[in-house]
């Protein structure tokens, strides 16, 4: 019988930050030229 360990690797983690760090670049670029299109 297998367990099934959810341990992340330092790997997956900074992988995953990283991932993180770039989606809230995107959103904040957005949110940037959704608000300097309204005013």
């Amino acid at each position: 019988e297998e367990k099934t360990e959810y341990r992340f690797d330092e790997d997956t983690i900074m992988k995953f930050a990283q991932k993180i760090a770039d989606l809230v670049k995107t959103a904040k670029k957005c949110w940037e030229e959704i608000k300097g299109k309204k005013s």
